[in-house]
């Protein structure tokens, strides 16, 4: 699926392995992991060791333990609340989500097929002994530059949102977000005003939601939405994914919005182009 391309990931990425980003051990506590998660603004950590093969979608493909937002909601969503307070010390690696991994030298779509099988916008690649977290946000980058380029416009690839009331409690927001295998829900009666699996992370995990959580552990995800920090999608006109792609902000969160309020992700962006075979790749 997707627009056939000979180009390798190397290729469109030379300068990927410059960076050096955060990776957990797995050892690590979930409230020191979920600090790393906050402190560096990260969506996914992938971790230093362990990996599997798994068989998805009639395919093989080698798995990597990595930590974001998802893997706390999920522990949360199925722990007591009067266990809350034990769950934060417990070894993050008991509960990670599993994102694909590939070697740098791949085609790229390679890369393309792990993101659509794991449904995660993140995959480890691979270069001798070294490891590294490819993002959708890094192949925004390459629309941005005219590196990857689509045909299609924004309105085309957006896609309807999700609302909730401000007043519902966190653990329905957590619960609609794994339902859904969403990342972000609306606010109901606030255009554009979102919340996200980022920002419910960084309000559990903050030093006055912690304390609570060693004192009254039952209360520590018992609170409504509206006292989690919330975000604002920005509006886009009707442009090209290229043209979209450059107002879309840098933060895993950000999103566009179109005139008739449907909301702009980087999967959008990237994602839907590759899968209805329209996604380009120069020189590929």
């Amino acid at each position: 699926m997707g627009t056939p391309t000979s180009a390798r990931i190397s290729d469109l990425l030379p300068a990927f392995f410059e960076s050096d980003p955060p990776t957990v051990d797995g050892e690590s506590p979930l409230v020191y992991t979920a600090s790393l998660l906050r402190v560096n603004e990260a969506h996914l950590l992938p971790a230093t060791a362990k990996r599997t093969t798994r068989t998805i979608g009639g395919t093989e493909i080698e798995l990597c333990e990595a930590f974001g937002g998802y893997s706390v909601l999920k522990k949360a969503s199925v722990t007591k609340p009067s266990d809350s307070y034990v769950m934060l010390w417990m070894k993050s690696g008991d509960f990670p989500v599993w994102v694909g991994t590939c070697k740098f030298s791949d085609p790229f779509e390679h890369l393309m097929t792990l993101f659509k099988l794991t449904r995660f916008g993140g995959a480890v690649l691979r270069k001798g002994m070294e490891r590294n977290l490819v993002s959708l946000g890094d192949l925004v980058g390459l629309l941005r530059s005219g590196i990857l380029s689509s045909e299609m416009l924004s309105d085309e690839v957006s896609s309807e949102p999700l609302f909730i009331s401000a007043e519902s409690a966190i653990s329905e927001a957590i619960g609609m977000m794994l339902a859904n295998h969403i990342r972000r829900l609306f606010i109901r009666g606030r255009p554009g005003v979102f919340l996200s699996d980022r920002t419910l992370v960084d309000f559990l995990f903050s030093p006055g939601r912690l304390e609570l959580a060693r004192d009254r552990p039952e209360r520590w995800a018992e609170e409504a939405v509206s006292a989690v920090r919330t975000k604002t999608g920005r509006e886009c006109p009707k442009l090209t994914v290229a043209g979209a792609a450059q107002l879309i902000g840098d933060s895993p969160d950000d999103c566009l919005l179109t005139s008739e309020g449907r909301v702009i992700t980087r999967w959008d962006l990237v994602m839907k182009p590759w899968m209805a075979g329209m996604l380009d790749v120069r020189g590929g």
